[in-house]
């Protein structure tokens, strides 16, 4: 996360967790809920799931199951991630209507005119 509150790149997170240590061999990125990660691993049997908290660089095994997360499971996923990580990761999970919002802002107040400008200084 940067400090204007936007979520940088996808790839830069599953890097700073590589790089952690924290990253298993045919472990994906499920879903990134303010400043935690869903991790999934398929064992051969089972579905094993576990959080990374950003903020602390500190991973915990949530649950595995037979068969990959719906929907539904998406969202007790994030519930329970919300439960166990830090405080800062609890207030960043919290806290995604106001980065939406911040997002949309920035987009529509910021980038979206810049660009606006240039088209129309171009002719």
């Amino acid at each position: 996360m940067t400090n204007d509150g936007l979520n940088i790149c996808v790839a830069d997170i599953r890097n700073k967790i590589y790089e952690a240590g924290l990253l298993r061999t045919d472990e994906r990125m499920i879903l990134i809920a303010g400043n935690c990660v869903l991790l999934e691993h398929f064992t051969g049997k089972k579905y094993s799931y576990r959080m990374v908290d950003l903020h602390v660089m500190k991973a915990k095994h949530l649950f595995s199951r037979k068969k990959p997360l719906t929907e539904n499971g998406y969202q007790r996923a994030v519930e329970t991630m919300l439960v166990q990580a830090s405080p800062e990761g609890r207030l960043a999970i919290g806290d995604s209507r106001i980065r939406a919002k911040e997002l949309l802002n920035h987009i529509f107040c910021s980038i979206l005119p810049d660009f606006l400008n240039r088209r129309l200084f171009q002719y």
